[in-house]
């Protein structure tokens, strides 16, 4: 941790570029909306997001947090193990650029049920192997557990086009705030049952986010709810 404080430059370089970047965007919307008006809008699309959020927060915080600690019981060193969840964090990064132009042409929910299904497949297969193949698995879960972020960011835009400052608040709100239940559950089950079954169990859980995905509106269903109050 000694060396840690050197990391905060590229925050700071991070800042800078973005308000260059956004400096002449104008902050304040087009119209005004009442909080009332996005109630309905709210309802239809929050619940299945906090169901999606906390089922996949176990699959999401069992590889982001715990899989340096995994791979070093596995035997894979410490090197290796953060080796690995760099390798998962940069397929990540592939994944979230490519599911939202996926999504914008093959639509939102088929895409978000693809990428929770092959992750879940996938997590099963991560766990029953070793060696070099661990690579191309984590790989491929990195791609596709990480993608559904931005598609989920979007569908919020989406659904709530006059209250979007309110929409982001409450998405992040539900994201900071049940993340952490999932971090903890998993870290209960890896102390009583080993990070192996823990891994496993978080695949399960992350299958029964599918009916919450189905149960996300439509984007013309949910614009016409909006123009008709």
């Amino acid at each position: 941790m000694d060396g840690f404080y050197r990391l905060v430059v590229l925050g700071w370089g991070t800042s800078l570029i973005l308000y260059w970047r956004l400096r002449n965007i104008p902050a304040r919307g087009n119209k005004a909306a009442g909080f009332k008006e996005a109630l309905p809008a709210m309802r239809r699309l929050f619940i299945p997001i906090m169901i999606l959020t906390i089922l996949r927060g176990f699959m999401i915080e069992s590889l982001v947090t715990y899989l340096p600690v995994y791979m070093d019981q596995q035997g894979a060193g410490l090197w290796v193990a953060g080796a690995s969840l760099t390798i998962l964090e940069l397929a990540g990064v592939a994944g979230v650029l490519l599911s939202g132009t996926l999504s914008d042409r093959l639509g939102r929910r088929p895409v978000l049920l693809t990428a929770t299904i092959a992750a879940a497949l996938i997590m099963f297969v991560f766990v029953n192997i070793q060696g070099w193949m661990v690579i191309p698995a984590l790989l491929a879960l990195g791609f596709t557990s990480l993608a559904s972020g931005p598609i989920l960011l979007a569908m919020v835009q989406e659904q709530m086009p006059d209250h979007r400052a309110l929409g982001n608040g409450i998405f992040m709100l539900i994201s900071f705030s049940l993340r952490p239940i999932a971090i903890l559950g998993v870290g209960m089950i890896g102390d009583r049952f080993g990070l192996n079954v823990a891994y496993t169990w978080s695949a399960v859980i992350f299958l029964f986010a599918v009916p919450a995905i189905i149960a996300l509106p439509e984007k013309r269903k949910a614009a016409k709810a909006l123009t008709t109050g």
